[in-house]
Order: structure tokens, then sequence, then C-alpha cells
């Protein structure tokens, strides 16, 4: 038993510095944005922290979900009715250029998909991740610099159009490490046999905030004003920037040290206490 349990405190050390080496290959990017002040790899989030289905899970794990309840809400504030009415009364009636500023998001997001996947696999997931989110503060800055002087008429109104394709293609590129990337690095951080639980909580909370972004746009237009008009939907655009911004945030402070190594199950912090129970129970048996 002594030397089964020598071999297991070996084996977590060199799992340890194996992932400590994997860790040294960060970006400096990614060490800016993701200290390692930050609680340990093997971190579990309490449940005041988190919701209950969530409790006591690896930091990516939670991470990952509270990010992709802010995506889905911020986006579906802004990109859909907003941003399309918006772009209409802009360019005087064009659903032309309305047509080519909501393409270039998906275009974009296939263009860079391949480049971006190659990039998290080659170096860390972590770092592409991160400047995400900072291609996310320099997107958002675009738009409401656009969307505001479109709406104050101030110079051209091409001008601002033309600042509103360039910021959607690089909410393309957000789109893109979030659904790639990102999610590869919350499936890494799960084990392989609860995987599809974890996914399960994902879409859920996705699907969920993606309904309350138009219920908030609704509520938004019945307290101020239903006038259709550039300034009023610029006020809704400004919402779901907002939303985009701590989004961008989130984005900053992945790791790649959380994730699980293939085949590797919880740490004890991570199961729950039924887990602990039923392996308690086994012990005593043997």
């Amino acid at each position: 038993a002594m030397h089964e349990g020598s071999g297991a405190q070996g084996s977590a050390t060199g799992t340890e510095e194996a992932m400590n080496n994997r860790n040294q290959g960060m970006g400096i990017l990614a060490r800016l944005c993701c200290p390692t002040t930050l609680p340990p790899p093997s971190y579990a989030c309490p449940g005041y922290v988190v919701p209950a289905c969530l409790k006591d899970t690896n930091y990516n794990v939670v991470l990952m979900n509270l990010l992709c309840i802010m995506f889905g809400l911020a986006e579906s504030i802004w990109t859909g009715t907003a941003l399309s009415a918006f772009l209409y009364i802009l360019t005087d009636d064009s659903n032309t250029m309305v047509g080519y500023v909501e393409a270039a998001m998906g275009i974009t997001t296939l263009v860079f998909a391949l480049p971006v996947g190659y990039l998290a696999d080659r170096y860390s997931r972590s770092a592409v991740i991160a400047i995400g989110g900072f291609v996310n503060f320099a997107a958002a800055t675009a738009t409401v610099y656009a969307t505001y002087q479109g709406a104050e008429e101030n110079g051209s109104w091409k001008q601002h159009y033309w600042i509103l394709l360039v910021a959607m293609c690089g909410w393309g590129v957000v789109g893109g490490i979030v659904n790639g990337p990102a999610q590869a690095l919350y499936a890494d951080s799960t084990p392989q046999g609860s995987r599809s639980m974890y996914y399960q909580y994902l879409f859920i909370g996705w699907g969920l905030s993606s309904v309350a972004g138009p219920l908030l746009t609704i509520v938004i237009f019945a307290v101020y004003s239903n006038d259709w008009t550039l300034y009023m939907l610029r006020n809704v655009i400004f919402a779901g920037m907002a939303g985009e911004v701590v989004t961008g945030v989130m984005m900053l402070w992945f790791r790649d040290d959380a994730a699980l190594n293939e085949g590797e199950e919880e740490s004890d912090e991570e199961k729950g206490p039924d887990a602990k129970k039923k392996e308690e129970g086994e012990e005593e048996e043997i």
C-alpha cells in the first residue's frame, strides 16, 4: 500500500510538473492576463459564487459558463434588429448596404476559423482567447464611435458605415474564438464521463440569455421611446456593448494549466459529496 501511495504521489508530481511546463509555453499576453496569483488550477468554485449545478467545478468550466451567459445576452441585444435598423436608416434605406455589414461577421468567422484553431493548438488556447478579448475591446470601441457619430450625424454616413463594417469583422473573430478555442479549453477542463452534462449547462445558459436579450431591448424601448430613430437605436446598441466589454474582460482570465489531462478524473475538491462517500465506503470494504 505504501509503495502504491508513493507511486501515486510520484505520478501526481509528474503530472504537476508537466502542467507547469505546459504553462511555461503560454505567451506573454496570457501571463499578463492570467497571473499566477489566481487560485490553484484545481480550484473549485464555492456554491455561494456560482449556481448550485456548478458548485465545486473546475475554474475554466465556471468561467466559460459565465462568459457564454454574458456573450449570449450582449449579442442578442444589439446584433439583431437594433443593428439592422440602425444601418438601414444610416444608409438611406439601403438593404444591400445592411446585408454587407451583416455578412461581414459570418465571413470573418469562417475565414479565421482555421488560423485561430491552429494557433490555439500550436501555442496556447488561453493566449488566443485573451487576444480575442483585446479584439473585443477594439471592436466595441469602433462600434460605439461609429454609432455615436452616426446618430449625431457628424460627417459623412459612409465613414461611419465603413467603421461599422470593419468592427463587424472584429466581432466575427471574437465569435470564432468563443466558439472555437474557448469551447475546446472548456472540453479539456471537464472529465470525459461528465462532459455531456457540462455542455448541457453551457447551452442552457447560452439559450436563456439569448432570449433575455430581446426582452431587455423591449424594456429599453418601453421605458425611453418606441421611436426607431438613430438616437434610440444607438442607446440599445450601447447596452449591448456594455455586455460585450464584460465578455472581453472574462476572456482574459482562462488558464491552460486548469485543463485536465486526457483521461484525468476530477480532483477530490471537484467531486461531489456523494462521490466522496462512495469512495470512502469502498476503501473501508477493502
